[in-house]
């Protein structure tokens, strides 16, 4: 019989990550500088364009710290119902499109401006039809910003790994039973002490686990499972044995005022769990919200029924826990296939 191995994690602020509408290569750009490609596919998402011959263009914008929300945009390309030639895009068949920008140029950003995610809608021409996310909202493409972050230091103390990274956060893992995880993570300034959980009954265990500690790694053996940390770039790595279950990619983000963590997925793994939700037992490929509201007259698709659990159950014997009573969103693979 397979055991399952449960990552337990609190974030002192959440946000995690249908089928992706959209997506841009490369996935996780270094650079505003750097050119990158926007692929369209209208059979996905509402369905505003599936049925649509004719020209597909962008109408485009960045949010920024400035916007005062995910409707803000700033630095808007297009006029909605205008035509204009430069935001056409290239047709690839099957209903797919792509479209190649420079944001620093594209969307004229000032020197050392940030941008938190590039928001789109596809449109014709005139703006009559136009393709958006299965709900209607804006297709909205994060920006992860966490490839600076570096080991400082360490503490293993009372059964608590205490990690401190080169920006000032800091991550905490606590061995808190069999095969089991807790796990934490706390911006700068914020203090790194595992508050009480409003979920979880269980106590933890006695404190157990072993630290060691070489110039590229940290590792923390416990019973059933293993955790790797990398120092340069700080990256963590969940182990069963000699097996990774699971991987940083890029890890712990900070966008705005929401923060939340990325793992990779492996091409052929499914998802199950988040709750009463009118889509497929596998939810991998969809985006769904941690917050409990009554949706009535649903149809199949219907993304929030009611109830939301934050637990997520791999088809590769792990579970993850988000242990976070705001509200935030889990992305199983919709902004990127791979994450």
């Amino acid at each position: 019989m397979k055991q399952l191995f449960i990552l337990f994690i609190f974030l002192s602020t959440l946000a995690a990550r249908a089928q992706a509408v959209a997506s841009l290569t490369p996935a996780q750009p270094v650079l505003l500088t750097d050119s990158l490609t926007v692929t369209f596919d209208a059979t996905r998402g509402d369905g505003g364009l599936a049925a649509w011959t004719g020209d597909v263009y962008v109408h485009t914008g960045v949010i920024t710290p400035a916007s005062t929300s995910l409707a803000d945009w700033q630095h808007v390309q297009g006029v909605w119902g205008q035509l204009i030639p430069r935001l056409k895009m290239r047709a690839l068949g099957n209903r797919r499109y792509a479209f190649r920008l420079k944001p620093s140029t594209f969307y004229g950003l000032a020197v050392g401006e940030r941008v938190l995610q590039f928001a789109f809608v596809f449109r014709n021409a005139d703006g009559s039809a136009s393709g958006r996310n299965a709900d209607g909202s804006d297709v909205l493409l994060p920006l992860y910003a966490a490839t600076s972050r570096s080991y400082v230091s360490h503490q293993w103390a009372n059964g608590l790994l205490t990690v401190t990274a080169s920006d000032g956060a800091r991550l905490t893992a606590q061995p808190y039973a069999a095969a089991v995880l807790r796990m934490g993570f706390y911006p700068s300034g914020t203090p790194a002490v595992p508050t009480p959980s409003g979920a979880v009954s269980a106590a933890a265990g006695p404190a157990t686990g072993t630290v060691s500690n070489t110039p590229a790694r940290l590792r923390l053996d416990a019973p059933g499972i293993s955790l790797v940390i990398t120092k340069n770039p700080l990256r963590l790595i969940y182990l069963r044995g000699t097996d990774t279950l699971l991987a940083e990619q890029p890890g712990y983000f900070e966008t705005g005022a929401a923060r939340g963590v990325r793992f990779g997925l492996r091409p052929a793994e499914a998802l199950y769990g988040t709750g009463s939700r009118a889509l497929p037992l596998n939810r991998r490929g969809q985006r769904v919200q941690l917050y409990n509201q009554a949706h009535y007259g649903y149809g199949n698709g219907e993304t929030n029924l009611n109830i939301s659990i934050p637990l997520v159950l791999s088809g590769r014997g792990y579970g993850l826990f988000f242990d976070e009573a705001r509200p935030g969103y889990l992305d199983l693979g919709q902004a990127d296939g791979a994450a």
